[in-house]
């Protein structure tokens, strides 16, 4: 049988992972703590200051658009790029008031001028005009870049350059000269580099020339399969920049590439896993910095390699302030860095200015510290830690690393990067070197044992635990392995299928044999769910819980059973059959910035008004247009649950993925915590997960941080009314819309108190949660093409 080979494979495989699962599971000896637990004098510390960068807004008026880019150091000032857009009155829809109105006041850019202390100065230049791109030439005046349009083909014909002093006084004004077979689109960014010439980018990722500053066109750098993203720099006599693939809007990785100006050539670029934003680097003569929410690094762009220099940790600034930042060393004892942080509607973005500085003493001498290591930390763990360093009665100081920008295991962009930390964090847990509290590893299954992490049901159960009776206690229960609890779950979501009930009948639970029957039973014209890889199939029906596949206390992994055998049989039976790879899956549902940020689901033809990518298909199409039987949802929120249901006129249905137990729809725990069993802080650990349980904490973490629930019941009920507010205002704004005779390609659904039950009563109703174990499904995922094929 085809089979045959696979499963001899995953077999052997087996055997070698009985001796992974030998090693975790089996009794260790007690490793001493190699952790320096207590900070000196002589710790490098550094002063910091931090200032809101606040753009001049009207507040008689409400935002409609706000967009801020290109801040950048200039100097002893910083510079923003911006625009503004105000809701018109509704005067501006009756064609008799229209030279009453001043349209200027409801459009504003320019470039904003701000100190270092984050004080406002001004702009350089403002108007009305949201086209114009703006930026500052190497002696420091305004350059201002305008471009001419063709009537016929809405092409780039031409671009202009007018410079101006600080005072407004022009300079002088230069022409680009446009390349002899223009397919130029739009102007995406303007650049003046160290030697005087201009580069002008035309489309995200679109081609770059280069210019003289006379404006005399040199050359192009436009690479078949990469496009540039982000500013060129000069590093040791040489430019380099860095790209991303062409014609893909989800599969994105970053290369870095020498560029030869003169002649357009853009070398054969390497691979870089220390850059992950490429728009938040800052340059100098020594290279670039790169700076994550862990730290300052200065990147090398000939070896790859990082340096750090400086640690947040080394600061008293608030983590939750940096998951954008660019920063710019002064000198060693000086830097200052840009921050940005986001909004869910990215109307209410905020910047800062932080300025940081040498201190002679480390302020903080003579406190133990506890170590907090884990993927993705929210901005609700970053604030408690901000606050929690911030009380002088604690006897110890919180010290974070984020794994996702740790460079060691590559960061979360590499497809191997699961695997890496997790092997990585087991050595770590086995030598005494694992941090005390370990965040977001819920489901790792490796580390489910006695010996290397701590039963959390004896804290809950315990003199300082919880009341079962407060929250969810069904979710605790789908997270433990073997009744016991090690990773406790702050929030979660929700992962299955959401069917049209029209054409699926089945229980939540439902089994393979029971969508066998389903499958059988559509009419014609109707697939049972949109084109979907084999292999992800698999994921989806066993990945569900691996425990069923393997036995970490007898060190067995049961591949070649006739369950794994089932599982294969169905995921090949309902994959996809044809190439995949020649368009882009998305899901059509978008984040939009007015109906107060809220999900909707986007109805227009993207392949209508995005060019120069593959053809692209909206999942969620299938299921509205009827095409497909059931798409896969995971609900974060009301409005997910009511999107979903609502999409297929209503008739929507939320399902688990089929499995053999028929395990039902499964939580995904969004923020856990476990205590590593060897730290000695165990119970102060505990005090700080206990903390995350508070009606204060939850609502904070599920509101104000990643979309998920909480895990108190009282707060759910309040975040569903405030969610059921949100969503109705945004239905009745988007209804107004069309009443008016104005277009709009964005759906929301009304939300009803039945709704409400509904989705209580399944979240009540689970009782599985997902588990995995990234090493053996690796080896899965590498064999089981050969299984599909």
């Amino acid at each position: 049988m085809k089979r045959h080979p696979f499963t001899q494979k995953i077999f052997a495989a087996s055997l070698c992972f009985s001796i992974i699962i030998g090693c975790t599971a089996c009794k260790k000896k007690t490793a001493s703590d190699k952790r320096k637990r207590e900070i000196l004098e002589s710790d490098t510390f550094f002063e910091s200051e931090v200032h809101e960068l606040k753009l001049p807004i009207d507040e008689t008026k409400k935002i409609e658009y706000k967009s801020v880019d290109h801040v950048q150091f200039l100097g002893d000032i910083i510079i923003a790029n911006y625009t503004l857009t105000y809701e018109l009155p509704q005067s501006a829809f009756n064609p008799d008031s229209w030279e009453e109105i001043d349209w200027d006041a409801y459009n504003r850019s320019g470039i904003a001028k701000f100190s270092l202390d984050g004080e406002y100065l001004g702009d350089f230049r403002s108007g009305s005009d949201p086209s114009l791109i703006l930026t500052i030439d190497n002696d420091g005046n305004l350059a201002m870049l305008e471009t001419t349009y063709d009537e016929k083909t809405f092409m780039v014909n031409g671009a202009n350059i007018t410079f101006q002093d600080l005072s407004g006084n022009k300079i002088k004004e230069i022409s680009l000269e446009m390349p002899s077979n223009p397919n130029l689109s739009y102007v995406s960014q303007m650049q003046f580099l160290p030697d005087g010439r201009i580069a002008v980018q035309y489309g995200f990722g679109g081609p770059l020339l280069i210019y003289d500053e006379t404006g005399k066109h040199i050359s192009d750098i436009d690479g078949i399969d990469r496009g540039i993203i982000g500013d060129i720099f000069e590093y040791n006599g040489k430019y380099y920049a860095f790209s991303i693939p062409n014609g893909s809007l989800t599969d994105i990785d970053y290369y870095i590439h020498e560029i030869d100006l003169q002649t357009g050539e853009m070398k054969p670029g390497k691979l870089t896993y220390a850059v992950t934003d490429p728009y938040a680097l800052a340059f100098s003569e020594d290279g670039a910095y790169t700076t994550t929410p862990n730290g300052i690094s200065k990147f090398d762009p000939v070896s790859g390699e990082t340096e750090e220099i400086l640690n947040w940790n080394q600061t008293d600034v608030n983590h939750s302030l940096l998951n954008s930042v660019m920063s710019s060393p002064k000198n060693e004892n000086e830097i200052n860095a840009i921050a940005r942080q986001y909004s869910s509607n990215f109307i209410d973005d905020k910047y800062y200015s932080i300025r940081l500085k040498r201190a002679e003493k480390n302020p903080h001498a003579g406190k133990k510290i506890m170590y907090v290591g884990g993927i993705d930390l929210s901005g609700g763990f970053y604030d408690y830690m901000y606050e929690y360093n911030a009380n002088t009665d604690n006897k110890t100081r919180i010290e974070a690393i984020d794994y996702a920008y740790s460079l060691e295991d590559g960061t979360s962009l590499d497809k191997k990067f699961q695997t890496n930390l997790t092997s990585r964090i087991n050595l770590m847990i086995l030598s005494g070197e694992a941090p005390d509290i370990l965040v977001n590893f819920a489901g790792f299954d490796q580390y489910a044992n006695d010996n290397m992490l701590v039963d959390l049901n004896t804290y809950i159960d315990g003199k300082n635990g919880l009341d079962r009776s407060e929250y969810f206690d069904n979710i605790f229960r789908s997270m433990e392995v073997n009744g016991k609890l090690y990773y406790a779950p702050m929030s979660f979501n929700l992962r299955g299928y959401m069917a049209n009930s029209e054409y699926i009948q089945a229980e939540s639970d439902w089994t393979f044999e029971d969508l066998d029957k389903a499958a059988s039973s559509l009419p014609d014209g109707v697939e049972l769910m949109p084109p979907e890889e084999s292999s992800k199939l698999l994921e989806f029906y066993m990945g569900s819980d691996l425990t069923t596949y393997m036995d970490y206390a007898n060190k067995k992994v049961n591949f070649n059973s006739e369950g794994m055998v089932k599982v294969l049989e169905e995921a090949k039976k309902y994959g996809a059959k044809e190439d995949l790879s020649d368009r882009e899956f998305l899901s059509g549902i978008s984040t939009v910035s007015s109906y107060g940020g809220l999900d909707v689901y986007d109805t227009e033809d993207l392949n209508a008004i995005v060019e120069g990518f593959k053809p692209i298909v909206k999942i969620a199409d299938y299921l509205r247009h009827g095409t497909a039987a059931m798409i896969y949802a995971r609900i974060d929120s009301l409005n997910d649950y009511t999107l979903f249901k609502g999409i297929p006129y209503g008739k929507g249905k939320y399902l688990g993925f089929p499995t053999l137990q028929g395990n039902g729809i499964l939580a995904y725990a969004v923020e856990s915590m476990a205590i590593v069993a060897d730290s000695p802080y165990k119970d102060e650990a505990w005090e700080i997960i206990r903390s995350f349980y508070s009606s204060e904490a939850q609502s904070t973490i599920t509101t104000k941080g990643l979309s998920s629930f909480p895990l108190k019941t009282s707060v759910f009920d309040d975040n569903m009314t405030a969610e059921q507010d949100k969503i109705s205002k945004a239905y009745d704004a988007i209804q107004e819309e069309f009443s008016m005779g104005r277009e709009s390609s964005c759906l929301i659904f009304p939300v009803t108190d039945e709704d409400i039950d509904e989705l209580r009563e399944i979240i009540k109703g689970v009782k599985c949660s997902y588990h995995t174990d990234a090493a053996v499904m690796d080896v899965i995922m590498e064999e089981a093409p050969g299984y599909f094929t």
